[in-house]
């Protein structure tokens, strides 16, 4: 599990060990990616390269509740 939830900016070579970790992993296990909500070039990013259309990778958004609201 990666929590991506404090990052801000994650660039090509990050999403290809994304890749390479969840294809290593073939039938074994998966990856799965919490808190993509933090930052808008990732979520960008995820959306453009469509990892979530890989069959082992999950990515799976923070809804933080902040109490009070």
């Amino acid at each position: 599990m990666l929590d991506i939830s404090n990052l801000d900016f994650m660039d090509s070579s990050a999403l290809h060990a994304i890749l390479r970790a969840a294809t290593s992993l073939t039938d074994r296990g998966c990856v799965v990616t919490h808190g993509l909500d933090g930052s808008v070039s990732t979520r960008k990013l995820f959306e453009l390269t469509q990892i979530e259309q890989v069959r082992n990778i999950h990515v799976i958004p923070c809804e933080v509740i902040v109490e009070g609201s």
